[in-house]
């Protein structure tokens, strides 16, 4: 058994001295620390408490968990070497990540690892991509899609979904912006993207086409998440 693992697996054995949750325990047993304390020798001032409310996302997102659905999957943690990877790429991006929404999103994945046992190929793709992204990203996205679904169209009707939409992009961030929600796999281009034309005019300025697509199942998934986010969020502030 690799040191990795067996840290892990101490932990899943343990869950139950943090109430099973994922943050807490996680830090612990990755960083080899007796207590959450004593990772204050580890980290500046900052980038501690930083560490340490960031673990109140996972604490809020696993708290909505029934206590069986959290016992079974620590009781399978110990034989699954894929979620033994993901928990220890929840706490990198956890650490690591400038923006809180980011931690935020990565605390909600992993509550729904836990429920599911596994994360599906959408929500791995977010987990692998999640850097790529800022808070004027996600808020951008979010908007959009928030108009898209909002009215008496349902989120799973049939013409929400056969109808292309337009992506409206204004300038150069918008165009990257969509370009990324693309490659997140969010949402089905209907059009090949095209690179923004040079216009010849004494300011060099550039024209920018709003781009068409679909939206599909992922989409729906992606929005209740992202939507869960940032309306908690909003709240705090």
């Amino acid at each position: 058994m690799n040191e990795q693992r067996y840290d892990i697996v101490d932990m899943a054995e343990n869950a139950s001295a943090f109430g099973f949750s994922l943050g807490k325990g996680a830090l612990k047993y990755i960083y080899k620390v007796s207590s959450l304390e004593a990772l204050k020798d580890s980290f500046n001032a900052f980038d501690f408490e930083r560490l340490l409310q960031r673990c109140e996302y996972f604490v809020y997102e696993h708290d909505k968990i029934s206590e069986n659905t959290k016992k079974e999957f620590y009781a399978d943690l110990k034989h699954n070497t894929q979620n033994q990877n993901f928990i220890y790429e929840f706490v990198e991006k956890l650490r690591t990540t400038p923006f809180d929404l980011n931690a935020r999103i990565v605390a909600r994945l992993s509550s729904e690892l836990v429920k599911n046992k596994s994360l599906n190929y959408y929500e791995s793709i977010i987990l692998t991509n999640i850097h790529m992204f800022n808070n004027i990203d996600w808020h951008k996205i979010y908007n959009h899609l928030k108009d898209i679904y909002s009215g008496s169209l349902q989120s799973h009707s049939i013409s929400l979904k056969t109808q292309a939409k337009t992506f409206p992009v204004n300038d150069y961030k918008d165009h990257v912006i969509f370009n990324k929600l693309t490659l997140l796999g969010v949402i089905l281009p209907s059009t090949v993207v095209q690179q923004p034309a040079q216009v010849m005019e004494p300011k060099n300025t550039f024209q920018f086409e709003s781009p068409t697509y679909y939206i599909t199942d992922c989409t729906d998934a992606f929005y209740k998440i992202l939507g869960d986010v940032i309306e908690y969020d909003t709240k705090l502030q």
